[in-house]
C-alpha cells in the first residue's frame, strides 16, 4: 500500500504544479512507467520513487524510528476511537504535525482522523481509496456514511453503533433499534463500554419516537448510569434531560410522523454519546 500510496502523491502533486509527466520523469524513467506508477499498475523501484520526489520538493519520512513511533500512535488513536473513547486530544497534534504526516505513509490515517473530528470530507478522500488497508477503508465507509458495504466486512460495536445513529435520523427506528441492539452485544465481547452506553441512549431515542415510553426509559436508564460510572457527565446530563422530557416524546411523536427525540438538543461532537 505504501508505494501505491507514493503514485497517487506524485500525480496529485504534479497535477498541482501543472507539470507534464514528461516534465516530471525527464532523466529519472520513461513517461510510460511514470504512468504505471501513478496509477497503481507497478509500485515503482525505490531509487526512482526518491528522485522523483526530490523533483517535486517533498521530503517522504518513513525511517523506522518515525514509522514505529507513528503506527504506535495511530494504532491506540483507532484503539480509542473504536471504543467509543474521546478523542480530542489528538487534535492538536493532528494540526501541529500535519506536514509531516501528509508525506509519510501514515497520510491516510491523519486525512480520515481530521474528517472524522471536523466532519467536513476531504478532497482528497476518495483519491486515496486504492491506498487505503482495511481498517482505514472500514472508518473511510463509515465516514462516508455506506453502511451497507461496511457492514458487509466488519462487525466491530462501534460500526454498528452508529449505523444505528444513521438509521435514527433517518427515520427507519425498527432498523435503528436492530442494528443499535446488535451494537451493544458486540461491545459487550468487545469490553467498549462507551460504545454500550451510546447505544442504550439512542435506544432510548428509538423507542421514544415509536412510543414505547417503558422501553425508552429501561434504556434512558441504563444509559445513565453507564454515563455515571464513567464520568461522563456532559453526557449523562443530556441522557437525564432526555429521560425527563420521554413522556412528552412520545406524546409528541405521532402528530406529524418525526421524532423530537432523535433531534432534540445541540448535536454534541463526532464521538460523544448522543452526537
Amino acid at each position: 500500500m505504501n508505494q501505491r500510496l507514493k503514485g497517487i502523491m506524485i500525480r496529485r502533486l504534479r497535477l498541482e504544479r501543472n507539470w507534464s509527466q514528461a516534465t516530471m520523469c525527464a532523466d529519472i524513467c520513461a513517461v510510460s512507467y511514470l504512468s504505471r506508477i501513478e496509477q497503481g499498475q507497478v509500485g515503482g523501484s525505490p531509487e526512482v520513487l526518491a528522485m522523483l520526489m526530490e523533483r517535486l520538493g517533498v521530503t517522504w519520512r518513513e525511517d523506522p524510528a518515525f514509522c514505529r513511533e507513528s503506527a504506535a500512535w495511530f494504532d491506540d488513536c483507532y484503539d480509542r476511537l473504536f471504543a467509543g473513547e474521546s478523542i480530542e486530544d489528538m487534535v492538536p497534534v493532528l494540526k501541529q504535525r500535519r506536514e509531516e504526516f501528509r508525506y509519510s505513509p501514515f497520510f491516510p490515517d491523519w486525512l480520515l482522523f481530521t474528517w472524522q473530528i471536523t466532519n467536513q470530507r476531504p478532497e482528497e478522500a476518495e483519491e486515496l481509496l486504492p491506498a487505503l488497508d482495511d481498517r482505514q477503508r472500514s472508518l473511510y465507509l463509515c465516514l462516508s456514511g455506506e453502511f451497507e458495504e461496511l457492514l458487509r466486512v466488519s462487525d466491530r460495536g462501534y460500526f454498528l453503533q452508529e449505523a444505528g445513529k444513521h438509521a435514527l435520523w433517518s427515520g427507519n427506528f425498527n432498523t435503528a433499534v436492530k442494528y443499535l441492539q446488535l451494537g451493544m452485544e458486540r461491545a459487550f465481547r468487545e469490553g467498549s463500554l462507551p460504545v454500550i452506553m451510546s447505544c442504550c441512549a439512542h435506544m432510548g431515542n428509538c423507542y421514544s419516537c415509536l412510543n414505547q415510553l417503558e422501553q425508552a426509559k429501561e434504556y434512558y436508564s441504563m444509559a445513565n448510569r453507564m454515563a455515571r460510572g464513567l464520568g461522563r457527565f456532559p453526557d449523562m446530563m443530556t441522557i437525564s434531560d432526555h429521560l425527563l422530557q420521554s413522556g412528552h416524546y412520545g406524546a409528541s411523536a405521532g402528530a406529524d410522523g418525526g421524532c423530537p427525540a432523535a433531534s432534540a438538543g445541540a448535536p454534541l461532537e463526532r464521538g460523544n454519546v448522543l452526537s
